[in-house]
């Protein structure tokens, strides 16, 4: 009887010595891998090692090291460190639950309870927003709670926490990290990092991150707008004033030559319209200094044709005068040498009957005969 009683303590401790005690908890994001790892007692490395899901009954075994590993589930043992991994691929969100890893082994096997959490690998609900200038600065804030002062924090680029601090820019343990660089204030439990050197590439999202063992890390979000360099900055409540010289001449110049480009183009219409004007005025003088000086070569031709007339008048008055003297010379000297003729009553007639127009006449045919 007490060798019975003896022999059941013993087989007691030693189911006791060879279960592993204890909760594990995993914590997955949706759409990624999650390994979860259970050790094992020493001695029990050539033993069968799986994978079960809620009460572990025989259709509930998922995977184990005696099977085929699936797209789905993947085992290996890590047989000098004593520990089973088993991997799920691709989670979703039913597939967080209960699961126990399992040894084989005569009478009870040996188990370890792991529950999993799946959430979606997206943060955060509330986004704070800050921004700077190119080749500034910018510091982002990150506070966390009381119960993670001691715990690792980081910052990452983007918005997937299951990767955020493999991705992490800086951490914690390195708080300098070449334009970063971080600060942890414990007292009001928040930690800045501060970016040097801004280039329009530092936009976007960042998340700030606090490790736990417990419990999904701690996640906050912050979105960064990098605007270019300013050409002029006015701080309106101080006297400072950040200029770039250069660009601030070139601005100036264009915005002088706007100013005066534009009047000039405003008055084009203007001074076109004068220049019309002024064109038909010079146009019209122009044509009436062409009919006044034709009016003015008339006048002179007429003139001219006037003295013309006038001359011939005094040609003619003059030869009429001298026809008149030389008539009254060829009759005085008709009449002297009538005394010479027996005949002198007939020439006196004749010549005394010459009246004159016929002299006129006389003068004319004098003057034909002397052409000849």
């Amino acid at each position: 009887m007490w060798r019975t009683k003896i022999l059941m303590f013993i087989l007691w401790v030693l189911s006791c010595l060879t279960t592993v005690p204890g909760l594990i908890h995993h914590f997955g994001y949706e759409g990624r891998d999650e390994y979860i790892q259970c050790s094992y007692p020493l001695g029990y490395e050539g033993y069968e090692k799986y994978l079960c899901k809620n009460n572990c009954g025989n259709n509930d075994v998922l995977i184990s090291t005696l099977q085929k590993n699936t797209t789905k589930y993947r085992t290996y043992d890590e047989k000098r460190k004593r520990v089973f991994i088993a991997i799920i691929s691709k989670l979703h969100l039913n597939d967080a639950g209960k699961f126990w890893c399992g040894v084989t082994r005569p009478g009870t096997d040996i188990y370890t309870e792991v529950k999993l959490h799946v959430t979606q690998d997206r943060c955060c609900q509330t986004v704070s927003k800050t921004q700077s200038i190119e080749e500034g600065s910018v510091t982002i804030s990150c506070p966390y709670d009381s119960q993670s002062a001691n715990n690792l924090k980081y910052l990452c680029r983007g918005n997937r926490p299951s990767v955020c601090l493999k991705q992490a820019v800086i951490t914690s343990n390195s708080p300098q990290e070449g334009r970063f660089r971080l600060t942890d204030d414990r007292k009001s439990r928040i930690f800045t990092v501060t970016i040097s050197r801004l280039t329009l590439k530092d936009s976007g999202l960042y998340l700030c991150g606090v490790k736990r063992t417990s419990d999904y890390d701690l996640f906050s979000a912050v979105e960064l707008d990098v605007k270019g360099k300013p050409t002029l900055v006015y701080q309106h409540r101080t006297t400072t004033v950040e200029t770039d010289l250069t660009t601030w001449l070139n601005v100036s110049e264009k915005k002088i030559q706007d100013d005066v480009l534009y009047p000039l183009w405003a008055l084009f219409p203007i001074l076109l319209l004068i220049l019309i004007t002024v064109l038909v005025k010079v146009r019209k003088n122009h044509c009436h200094m062409i009919k006044e000086t034709k009016v003015i070569i008339n006048t002179h031709k007429l003139e001219e044709a006037d003295e013309q007339e006038e001359m011939n008048s005094n040609e003619l008055y003059e030869n009429h005068e001298a026809v008149v003297v030389y008539a009254q010379q060829w009759t005085f000297k008709q009449r002297s040498n009538s005394y010479h003729f027996d005949d002198k009553d007939e020439n006196e007639a004749d010549c005394e009957s010459i009246t004159a127009p016929e002299e006129i006449y006389c003068n004319e045919a004098f003057h034909a005969f002397q052409r000849r």
